[in-house]
């Protein structure tokens, strides 16, 4: 990909409020909870997310099984993969989009950082909880926030 073609995509993401920043030879771009990491061949959106305990009892009012939740982000959000990553204590919820998708990524990343997306995994059993502005939503509303229309 050429260098004008990077260059214009973190253009957009500084259009949607993002603070961008050239790290070895790719970008990382932030709003809040939300990064997304650019480099020629992707745009890797990242929610972060904390690991909790103390939410043993906790069910969302909408359960998901965790296929049919990442199925359903990826519709929503028009992304080509969706996954958890958990570098070291971290976790993170990861969309990414090839660079022919970055006005999809954009439009994800405004919004997610626009409601203050973040998540956390509770309990035991690995429970994922949505957070929008700090408030916890069920997963439907979470969805409907992001869908690409």
């Amino acid at each position: 990909m050429a260098q004008s073609s990077l260059s214009s995509i973190v253009r957009m993401f500084r259009r949607a409020r993002a603070r961008c920043r050239k790290s070895r030879g790719r970008y990382v771009c932030s709003s809040g909870s939300v990064k997304a990491v650019i480099d020629n061949y992707r745009i890797k959106i990242l929610v972060e997310g904390e690991l909790r305990g103390e939410y043993g009892y906790y069910k969302p009012e909408d359960v998901y099984s965790e296929e049919a939740f990442m199925d359903s982000l990826k519709n929503a959000s028009g992304a080509d993969d969706v996954y958890l990553e958990f570098p070291s204590q971290d976790v993170y919820l990861c969309l990414e989009y090839s660079i022919d998708n970055a006005d999809k990524a954009v439009k994800a990343f405004e919004k997610m950082a626009r409601h203050g997306f973040s998540i956390a995994i509770t309990n035991l059993e690995g429970e994922l909880r949505l957070y929008s502005d700090g408030n916890t939503v069920s997963t439907s509303k979470w969805l409907s926030i992001l869908e690409n229309r």
